[in-house]
């Protein structure tokens, strides 16, 4: 097992505070700290105003030392 790294999961919420995942952001953050420091700006820059999302930092374990996997589903989308 290599080192962990982290990931930022943008989550759209709707009735009932049930929320989804929406997408990961495409960046690996090498602590959960940098991670959070990031998570209101970018949450800033995806909400519009009805929108009410949520972001999650993840750990990721990777492989040998090698970079973890970013998982993404492409770009923001206006919430149903």
């Amino acid at each position: 097992m290599g080192p962990i790294s982290f990931v930022m999961v943008v989550m759209a919420c709707g009735q009932g505070d049930s929320c989804k995942p929406m997408m990961t952001m495409p960046a690996a953050y090498r602590s959960e700290s940098a991670c959070l420091a990031d998570r209101a700006d970018i949450l800033g820059a995806l909400s519009r105003p009805g929108d009410k999302l949520v972001a999650e930092c993840r750990s990721e374990r990777t492989n040998n030392g090698a970079s973890a996997p970013v998982r993404s589903s492409g770009k923001a989308r206006p919430l149903a």
